[in-house]
């Protein structure tokens, strides 16, 4: 596949609507999305939305706020591919980029590792799955 990064548009809307609908974890509503749109950027192979970033810069600093690859797109490397490309157009511009995600939740952890990304903090029982807290692993990144 030919992967392109670019910019949100309104027309991306329903497909990061979407893409959402399945995550276990609570999803930006419409208006959430609208509100950070500049911040944005959707992953695709032709016409094909694959996934999505919300990325906000902060000085020489960036911060990854969400990213989540379609369900029958994970697990054969569009996630790495999404960061590689989002990090080839922030490098000149940023020196480090920070995330946080949950303790469980493996396959994230194991893509942000295998890109270098370091753990820096964690926050105890952060997320409220019902009855379950969950820490939150703080990740750093230095470009």
């Amino acid at each position: 596949m030919a992967c392109l990064l670019k910019k949100f548009n309104q027309s991306d809307l329903k497909s990061i609507l979407d893409i959402q609908k399945n995550e276990l974890r609570p999803f930006w509503s419409e208006k959430q999305i609208l509100d950070v749109c500049d911040d944005i950027y959707v992953l695709k192979d032709k016409s094909i939305i694959l996934g999505f970033i919300v990325i906000k810069k902060i000085s020489r600093d960036a911060e990854i706020h969400n990213l989540i690859i379609k369900d029958k797109y994970r697990n054969q490397g569009f996630g790495k591919v999404l960061v590689k490309l989002m990090l080839d157009k922030l490098e000149k511009s940023i020196n480090r980029i920070y995330l946080e995600v949950a303790a469980n939740n493996k396959p994230a952890l194991r893509l942000y590792k295998a890109l270098g990304f370091a753990e820096i903090g964690r926050r105890k029982a952060y997320y409220n799955e019902g009855k379950l807290r969950r820490d939150a692993i703080t990740m750093r990144l230095e470009v």
